[in-house]
């Protein structure tokens, strides 16, 4: 009855015998960023926080809030430059983060988490 212990012998050595497989190329999981807002969306945005701002209801009665929605205004009027720094920096994430609310006190959340220091593309070349 020596037949197990020699079958288990040989699926041993078969086993162990064996090369081990060859792991798979390790796949990259950094993806590039997402590219900024384009200008129409940065304008759709600021119509849609315009909109938010001028509705009381939405603002409260918080001078953090009243003191954004101005700031937000005058960046937005003429000669401001709100649409220029979310098409250098605001991603679609950042859209999504201030369409899902239409609370001021949210926006300033959402405005807290842009990254504005991180990857955005050069300035246009002089022509």
């Amino acid at each position: 009855m020596r037949l197990p212990g020699l079958l288990a012998c040989f699926l041993v050595a078969a086993c162990g015998s064996k090369e081990p497989p060859h792991a798979a190329a390790p796949t990259s999981t950094a993806e590039a960023p997402p590219p900024p807002l384009s200008r129409s969306q940065c304008e759709s945005l600021s119509q849609w926080i315009t909109e938010a701002c001028s509705d009381h209801a939405n603002v409260g009665r918080s001078s953090k809030a009243e003191g954004w929605c101005a700031e937000f205004s005058r960046g937005t009027g003429e000669g401001g430059t709100w649409v220029q720094d979310c098409t250098q920096h605001f991603k679609p994430i950042d859209d999504a983060c201030f369409r899902s609310t239409t609370h001021v006190g949210d926006f300033i959340e959402c405005d807290r988490t842009v990254d504005r220091i991180g990857n955005h593309p050069p300035p246009p070349a002089a022509e």
